[in-house]
Formats: structure tokens, sequence, C-alpha cells
């Protein structure tokens, strides 16, 4: 296998990217120390199925390189390998024999490299296996709109011209209910899975279509970019570390204003070196903190670059499995949400994962409606923390007319 893709997708030809903020593109910063947990999963041994780890070479590391299998211990191979433009470095994904330490699959580390797990991200949302079908309208069942006054809010804007990446798993753009989703880059080759189709359908599902249910910002484009392959409920779908960062890049490629993380799992220097870099270029990433019922930190949610999101019930209400720990920063709904599933129907979910996408939904509102993405961003995370039942550390997602009001944009006097 070829160990390098080619460099003409290096970030020095790369576009800026075009934010309402007016970021312009900034050089690579170096990635961030390991964490002790890192380092210790480097040195247990693995499984029966094979070590794999992601062996990272910046452009420095890459210059004499001739033939990387040189710095590979015996029996370890190049599974894939690409060119990020965001972590500015060659990402390989490398297998060794079963037993052996993933910190030994690279003896010949050039200075400069880093070894790192390929660690395993999972979907934050409970779906209900039986989905709901039929033409009859849900809309009535969507509390989480009223209580953040959506209809009211799309008076005013729909979400035209915000771009909103989903790294999850696939959605089922066929759906009937479904607007302005498009698979712009498809990580893994896997079919329609329920929790990527809910949540394309919490931010795009058409309005006063006498059909199914209401999106949050149905105007906005939905960069669908699967990176996670379905899984059984009770645990999530799965994200491996590899296929995220390749979603990042995409999202960066295709000039995502906000990126939709419904995923959690452990710190990883990578996975905080792109957050935090896309971070500096403007765009918003918005992550789901998890639902362990723990205050155990989960990422990327706790990264301070990115907007960890907790889930609410009715009226506000704790979602009792939701994480508690650090990296929440404001809360959403995200039980007994109603939205879009596979084969054209519907079902229920509960999970920090709904909470997360109306967050990103509401942000691309307030973005579309006032050309400015940083100032949509920063008035949003204010008023969270301004509101009733925000806590002294936690913020509640405020409504999007309270916001819209805030940002010099109300919705209509007479709106329902």
């Amino acid at each position: 296998m070829r160990f390098l893709p080619t460099l003409l997708c290096s970030l020095s030809l790369l576009l800026p990217l075009t934010t309402w903020a007016g970021e312009e593109e900034e050089a690579c910063a170096p990635l961030p120390e390991a964490a002790p947990r890192i380092s210790q999963a480097l040195e247990e041994p693995v499984g029966t199925e094979g070590a794999t780890a992601l062996l990272v070479l910046p452009r420095a590391a890459l210059d004499g390189l001739d033939d990387p299998s040189l710095i590979l211990a015996e029996g370890v191979t190049i599974v894939d390998s690409y060119w990020s433009p965001v972590l500015c470095a060659s990402i390989s994904r490398v297998r060794g024999p079963a037993g052996l330490r993933a910190g030994s699959l690279v003896p010949g580390l050039p200075e400069g490299g880093t070894v790192t797990p390929d660690d395993t991200y999972f979907t934050s949302a409970a779906v209900a296996e039986d989905a709901m079908s039929g033409p009859d309208p849900y809309r009535p069942l969507q509390y989480a709109l009223d209580e953040l006054e959506l209809d009211a809010a799309r008076l005013v804007t729909a979400g035209a011209g915000a771009r909103i990446a989903v790294l999850d798993s696939a959605p089922e753009t066929g759906h009937p209910d479904l607007g302005r989703v498009e698979i712009v880059a498809q990580i893994v080759p896997a079919g329609p899975a329920h929790h990527g189709t809910m949540i394309a359908g919490i931010l795009s599902a058409k309005p006063e279509n006498r059909f199914g249910i209401a999106g949050v910002a149905p105007e906005a484009d939905v960069l669908a970019i699967p990176v996670c392959v379905a899984g059984p409920p009770e645990r999530g779908d799965a994200c491996a570390l590899y296929d995220v960062l390749r979603g990042l890049d995409a999202a960066w490629e295709r000039r995502a204003h906000i990126v939709n993380l419904s995923l959690a799992g452990p710190t990883n220097p990578l996975l905080q070196g792109a957050t935090d870099r896309l971070d500096r270029l403007g765009v918003t990433l918005v992550a789901a903190v998890g639902n362990d019922s723990s205050e155990e930190a989960l990422y990327p949610a706790a990264y301070a670059s990115v907007i960890g999101v907790g889930a609410t019930g009715r009226n506000r209400a704790p979602y009792p499995e939701g994480n508690r720990g650090p990296g929440l920063e404001l809360t959403a709904p995200g039980v007994d949400i109603v939205s879009t599933a596979p084969g054209g129907g519907f079902a229920f979910a509960n999970g920090t994962s709904m909470a997360t996408v109306h967050v990103s939904g509401v942000l691309a509102l307030l973005a579309s409606a006032t050309g400015d993405l940083q100032r949509a961003r920063q008035t949003l995370l204010l008023e969270a923390h301004r509101h009733p039942k925000a806590s002294s550390q936690v913020g509640v997602l405020p409504s999007a007319c309270a916001l819209l009001k805030k940002l010099e944009h109300p919705c209509p006097a007479s709106a329902p």
C-alpha cells in the first residue's frame, strides 16, 4: 500500500475558510501532550484481533523517509493513510500482530512523529427500535420546539446560508421528511442508521408539509459525514478516531460553519489538536457529554474549544442518565425526542446526542439571521448562563426568540 497520499491537498494550497467572523487561516500548532491514559494504553497488550494505532508524521518528520516499512516493527502493516490539512500531518492507521503493545508498532518513529491509540467514540442516544410510521403529523409531540420557540423563530430565519457538518452514522437521505441533507464524504461505507437519521431529522425535517415533524433549521445545509458504524441501541454507534479525524478534515474542506459531534469517548491529543485548531479557525464545534450518569469527563465535549451539551426533558428537568462532569457547559432538550428513522418512519430517542443537535440548530438560526457566527455563539453562551434555570456552572439553552431579540432580530409579535 502506498504510504503517503498525494500532498497536493496540503494546507498551503487550501483556500481560507470563509466564516462570518472573517477568521483567517493560521499556521499549524503543536499537538497537545499525550494524557497519562494514552501513554498507559500504548503500553498495554491488545486483544486477539491485533494491535491498531495511529502513526502521525508532520511534514518535517517525512523528510528523508523513503521506505516507511523500515520504521515499523516486524509484522506491522499500514492499513490506510491520508494527509490531514487540519493537523498538517500524514495520519496512518497501522496494525500489528495480536498481543503486541500499541506503542511497539513503530520502533523507528522519526523525531517529531507521534503514535496514539485508535480510540473509539460512541454516539450518545438510546433509540427506540420500534419506529412509528404513517402520514400523521407528529409536530405536537415536539415539546422541544415549543420550549425553544422555534416556530416563531423560523419566521425570522430558517437557517439559510448556514452549513452544519454532522459527523455521525449515515442518515437516510431519501427519507420523505428530510430536506437539505447531503452526504458529502462517505468516510465509513455503511448504510442508513437510526442515530444518524434522527440527528439529521432534528435539524432538517421539512416543516408544514403535512407529514412527520418539523426541523430546527430546515433551510441550513446539513453536510452529513458518516464516521460511525451502527451498533446496538444500548451501546450506540461506534466511531473510530481515525475516521473522526478524517471527518473533521472533510468538514473543514467543505467549509462547515458548525460541526455537530453527538459522540463521546476518551481524550486523545490528535482529537484535541484537531478540535482546538478548527476552533481557532472560526469553526464552532458542539459535542455530547455522554449518557453514563457519571461525573467523568468525556471528549471532545470536555475540551475548552468545544461546547459540551447535556440533556433535559420537559420543563428543563435534568436527564438522569446524562453526564454531569467537566465539559458540561449547557443543557438542551434531549428526552423523548421524536425524529426521522430509516425506512421512511419516525422514532423516539433520549440522550445528550439529541440535546447537542438542538444547540447546533439554534446556532445555525442565529448565525443565519446576523451573518456573524462568533457573535451568535457568544450571545448563546452568555444568555444560557443567565437563564432562570441555569446553575453557577451549567447554562440552559434559551429560546431562539429570546436569543434573536438580544441579537436585534426579534420574532414577530403576532407569531404563534
